[in-house]
């Protein structure tokens, strides 16, 4: 068999909670293993900082959340242990990478935001002349970049044998390098609900699911709203907040720190699901639940071109949460989940032709 070497968001995931980060190295491997390869992801970590005085006084100052975030943060990893195949060695460094390479038939970067800024490990940089180097779905997280970015990244783009991206924008952004991508779904996108792993429980009681990133301040989320629409509807409310927590919106002892299963798990028995997240919205449509997009603001309103991007490919863009409507009124309108099916088998057969091409070239 040839061996494929991954390189994703494994130096995010080590440090961050991070669900969808996760899942889309997950579903990538299991997508590649089908197609008859060995898959690794490539452990590629960021030299370990040093703790200062202050540090470590703010990490005590926060002791309860910090205390719930690295119990989960290492039952992720034992998840990532257990379930991923990972490279023998973990590299700090390009020189390391580069001077003892990891022994692969074809390097592949993505998918995920792996070129949103000048890692030269997600461009593939130590990777020889000689050897294949493609993308899988990868993401500039944003709908353009700067023209600074694109004088580094051209070169480096230009030794690849293939690129695909995960955006539309992406091909925009390639073709003003002078490079050719075509667009295919995220891995995570590949699979059915049936291939991931959850718990066989069910929830007794009926309840919305909130998964939120980015969250700055109260008014990133209309929670009072969100509450309100729960105690309508006579469901909990089970939110989680990942890498970045939602401790502005609802206090630690209320939110939820799970486990890729546990997570999951969340989305299967959920009656409908409230995020402002790509992977957030991805599972959604994965396990087919009603669901409302927020959009993010401030600085992380670039990302919302991701969330543009997928809602348009589906021909979702109705379910973009709107802040002056009632929330019953939006999360009651039907999703065609017929169409959605028809349109991710299509958009998923087209990607795995293209992977295969790639790969087989």
């Amino acid at each position: 068999k040839k061996v494929v070497c991954v390189v994703s968001s494994y130096a995010y995931i080590v440090e961050n909670i991070n669900y969808g980060a996760l899942l889309q190295y997950y579903a990538l491997q299991k997508v590649l293993e089908k197609e008859g390869f060995d898959v690794y992801w490539l452990r590629y970590r960021f030299p370990p900082s040093k703790k200062t005085l202050k540090d470590r006084l703010r990490f005590l100052k926060h002791w309860t959340k910090n205390r719930k975030f690295y119990h989960t943060q290492k039952r992720i990893m034992d998840f990532v242990d257990t379930n991923l195949k990972l490279s023998p060695k973990i590299y700090f460094s390009d020189t390391e990478l580069e001077e003892h390479l990891p022994e692969a038939d074809i390097y592949l970067t993505g998918s995920d935001q792996v070129w949103g800024g000048t890692l030269k490990a997600n461009y593939l940089c130590f990777v020889p002349e000689r050897s294949k180097k493609i993308s899988y779905a990868a993401s500039f997280g944003k709908g353009s970049i700067s023209e600074e970015q694109k004088e580094i990244i051209k070169p480096w783009l230009k030794r690849f044998q293939g690129i695909t991206v995960r955006e539309k924008t992406g091909i925009s952004i390639c073709a003003d390098m002078g490079i050719t991508a075509k667009q295919v779904l995220d891995p995570t996108l590949l699979l059915m609900k049936e291939d991931y792993p959850t718990i066989q429980t069910e929830d007794k009681n009926k309840y919305t699911f909130c998964y939120f990133l980015n969250v700055k301040d109260r008014n990133d989320v209309p929670i009072d709203a969100i509450k309100q629409y729960c105690v309508q509807q006579n469901m909990a409310l089970h939110i989680t907040g990942g890498v970045a927590g939602v401790n502005h919106i609802v206090p630690v002892e209320e939110q939820l720190f799970l486990n890729i299963d546990e997570w999951l798990t969340k989305y299967k028995n959920a009656e409908c699901i409230i995020t402002n997240t790509f992977h957030g919205t991805v599972f959604a449509i994965i396990f087919r639940k009603p669901f409302l997009v927020l959009l993010q603001t401030g600085e992380s309103a670039a990302q919302n071109e991701r969330l543009y991007s997928l809602l348009e490919q589906f021909g979702l863009l109705g379910r973009i949460m709107h802040r002056n409507e009632a929330i019953d009124m939006q999360m009651n309108c039907p999703i065609d989940w017929e169409k959605v099916s028809t349109i991710q088998k299509a958009q998923a057969n087209l990607s795995l032709s293209i992977l295969r091409a790639l790969l087989d070239e």
